[in-house]
């Protein structure tokens, strides 16, 4: 017999512009068909201590591409 155990942020999770904006949306604002479609798929296995800015720069990424880390 196995047990896991996963917090609240383990696999899916989409960060509402209201987190980080101070106008943006709330994630109850934003349509689902946002957040359905292809994405730009960044490979941060390398980070260590946070991603930062320069781990998301010149990586291809446009205003309202949907981004998985």
């Amino acid at each position: 017999d196995s047990t896991m155990h996963l917090s609240s942020h383990t696999g899916t999770h989409v960060d509402a512009p209201a987190h980080f904006l101070k106008d943006g949306l709330t994630i109850d604002q934003i349509q689902l068909d946002r957040l359905v479609g292809d994405a730009v798929v960044l490979d941060l296995m390398h980070v260590v201590d946070g991603i930062t800015r320069d781990d998301l720069v010149d990586k291809n990424i446009h205003k309202g591409d949907i981004v998985l880390l």
